[in-house]
């Protein structure tokens, strides 16, 4: 019987193992991957003695043995595959000095890419058995004091840590996130502080979906209309009071004025990146949506996604899908995508246009609890003490609330040229276009409320002198900050 069979020991295995990757290593030099294998390779034969003694003192559970057998079914298969292929016969592979039959390897290259390969194919084929060791040795027995025992969890702990790093670094080449997302984020997280945005805090709609958060019952928080701030200002603050009351967020926060093209796979992608940075443990759950070895295909991306957000309850966040550069069938996708989440997990969105997600979601059960943000940002700037330039009266100041109420009766939908002298309602037609572009300008409500009220003394000193001044709305958009 061939030395290499089935009914081998599988620590012998493992041990053959080792010793081939230690000559590769004295032919080649020890390179990073060389070294992450071998590590590997000895993490899992400490498993398997360890495994040996726990079986000394009586029958586990068929769940252990299961994944046990598992393990040891790949492993025996690993060392079939390579030692066969080398054609070294069982004195060679005994031999300390496995250097003294290097010169078997005449395809050196060769054989040290196909021992690279097949090791790191037994260690995708034994992350799922690994995985289910783990768990039931942590929940299991948990009060098990037996010295074997604790040997057993500490090494089946290190192995599969081992490999979750490795696939860690593997799932990220393969998820290709947005590199500058995390840079964006926190380039405003560093630039708020607690009291920034409150009063969105106090909006109706968003305490409706905070308080649904986790009953899997709440529609998707779409917002838009967010001015006076920085949108993205907002989006952040609502990431950082989530995480304040410990809830689990992943984001995607889309830079501005980024001309490249983008697709719904490498959106998800980086939703799936940010989380699995948070949690690096859970690509465990990777294997277990792959059909096959390799890259996963973007429908297997997205069950990922879905098994994590499920696993942490974890809320998503996106932000500036409206500056994207997506193609329609692409935003399709991703609104599938969203629908189908949201009954695994809660999503807000924050975005300038919503007729497009809106257009695209209609034909989902997923419905959207939208929610303009531009009436209550006026509320905080009357809420601000007006700041009237020295000229004005006191007399003026009183009738500001008068002006807000008059400037609100008017609906302006597009900016057009007003001739002065005119009427009163042609003054509020323009204090509502200054307005208006203040609001589209994100300025803070302070600052707003400022140039609200020196754009409008200048408009009503104008007025009273009955100058035939002509306000321009393209004048207006280019000088309004």
């Amino acid at each position: 019987m061939p030395f290499w069979s089935s009914d081998r020991d599988p620590i012998a295995a493992a041990n053959v193992l080792c010793d081939v990757g230690r000559a590769l290593s004295e032919m080649r030099g020890e390179g990073e991957l060389m070294k992450e294998h071998t590590t590997f390779l000895k993490k899992l034969r400490n498993t398997l003695e360890a495994v040996k003694e726990v079986l000394k003192e009586g029958p586990i559970s068929q769940g252990l043995q299961d994944n046990i057998t598992a393990i040891w079914k790949h492993l025996l298969e690993t060392e079939v595959g390579i030692v066969s292929s080398m054609g070294l016969n069982e004195g060679e592979v005994k031999t300390e000095n496995m250097k003294s039959v290097t010169s078997k390897f005449y395809l050196k290259t060769t054989y040290y890419q196909r021992f690279s390969n097949k090791i790191t194919r037994l260690q995708n084929e034994v992350v799922i058995p690994l995985c289910g060791l783990h768990r039931s040795i942590t929940t299991m027995f948990p009060q098990n004091q037996s010295r074997s025992w604790q040997t057993f969890k500490r090494w089946v702990t290190e192995s599969k840590c081992h490999i979750d790093k490795r696939l860690v670094r593997q799932t990220k080449e393969w998820l290709r996130p947005i590199s500058w997302v995390e840079e964006r984020y926190q380039a405003y997280v560093d630039n708020i502080s607690s009291s920034d945005g409150e009063w969105f805090f106090l909006m109706q709609e968003y305490i409706d979906w905070y308080n649904q958060l986790s009953k899997k019952s709440s529609p998707i928080l779409c917002i838009s209309g967010v001015p006076g701030v920085p949108r993205t200002q907002i989006a952040s603050r609502v990431v950082q009071k989530l995480r304040e009351d410990r809830r689990t967020v992943t984001y995607l926060f889309y830079a501005e004025r980024t001309t490249a093209s983008i697709d719904a796979r490498q959106l998800i992608g980086t939703l799936c990146w940010n989380l699995l940075n948070q949690f690096p443990e859970d690509v465990e759950l990777l294997p277990e949506v792959c059909k096959e070895d390799g890259e996963p295909n973007e429908t297997e991306i997205q069950t990922f996604l879905q098994r994590m957000c499920e696993r942490r309850d974890a809320i998503i966040l996106l932000d500036g899908l409206d500056e994207c550069s997506i193609k329609t069938k692409e935003r399709e996708k991703l609104c599938q995508f969203l629908a189908s989440s949201n009954g695994v997990c809660d999503i807000i969105m924050f975005s300038q246009e919503l007729e497009d997600i809106k257009r695209n979601l209609s034909g989902y059960d997923s419905l959207l609890r939208i929610t303009n943000c531009e009436a209550e940002f006026w509320n905080e700037i009357e809420r601000i003490p007006t700041r009237c330039p020295a000229g004005l009266e006191s007399w003026e100041r009183k009738e500001q609330g008068g002006i807000d109420a008059g400037i609100k009766s008017c609906q302006v939908t597009k900016e057009h040229d007003i001739h002065f002298p005119g009427s009163k309602e042609d003054q509020y037609q323009v204090y509502a276009m200054l307005r208006h572009r203040i609001c589209d300008s994100r300025l803070p409500a302070h600052i707003a409320r400022q140039i609200i009220d020196e754009a409008e003394y200048w408009v009503e000193s104008a007025f009273q002198r009955d100058e035939p001044l002509i306000v321009n709305g393209e004048k207006v958009k280019r000088n309004i900050p």
